[in-house]
C-alpha cells in the first residue's frame, strides 16, 4: 500500500517523451530538466499500482516503473505467464497460416524459445511513441487520492 502511495505521489500532471531504448521509454515530467545521458536517469522502482492504472494501454510484456523525480519508465520485461500468452497467440497464428514459425522453432529449448518470444513483445520506436503518448494523456488523467496534491502541489 504504501508502495502504490509512493508511486502515486511521484506522478506530474505533464509529461514529456524522453528516451526510447530497445524495449523502453523514459517520460519526463514536462518542467523537468532533461538529465545529461552521462548522468543517466535517477534509479526507477517498479510500480505494480501504474501498471494496473496502465492497463490496456502497455503492450503484453511491458510494466511500469517511477522514480523520485517523477520520471515513468515503460520497459519491456516479459513475466513467465506473459509469456505463455506470447507462445499461444504465435502458435494460434502458426495454426492458422497467418505467421510462419520462428527459424529452428521446433530445435529450440524452453530458454531460447522464451528469449524469442520476448524479443517479439518488444516495439519499433514508432510504436514506442504513440505508447508514450496514450500514456501520457492516461497519467495525466489520474485523480490524486483523497485529496493529496502529488509532488509538485497539482
Amino acid at each position: 500500500m504504501d508502495a502504490c502511495r509512493r508511486d502515486r505521489a511521484r506522478l506530474v500532471l505533464a509529461y514529456r517523451l524522453g528516451r526510447i531504448e530497445p524495449g523502453a521509454i523514459e517520460l519526463w515530467p514536462e518542467s523537468a530538466p532533461e538529465p545529461p545521458a552521462s548522468q543517466g536517469a535517477a534509479a526507477f522502482d517498479v510500480s505494480p499500482w501504474l501498471d494496473h492504472e496502465l492497463f490496456g494501454l502497455l503492450p503484453l510484456g511491458w510494466h511500469a516503473a517511477t522514480n523520485e523525480r517523477g520520471a515513468v519508465r515503460l520497459y519491456c520485461e516479459p513475466q513467465p505467464g506473459e509469456l505463455l500468452i506470447e507462445a499461444g497467440n504465435l502458435i494460434e497464428r502458426m495454426a492458422a497460416g497467418k505467421e510462419p514459425a520462428p527459424v529452428g522453432w521446433g530445435r529450440l529449448s524452453q530458454d531460447q524459445r522464451s528469449d524469442v518470444l520476448a524479443r517479439r513483445l518488444t516495439v519499433e520506436s514508432d510504436a514506442a511513441r504513440q505508447i508514450a503518448q496514450r500514456v501520457m494523456w492516461r497519467l495525466a488523467r489520474l485523480q490524486p487520492e483523497g485529496g493529496h496534491d502529488g509532488p509538485n502541489g497539482r
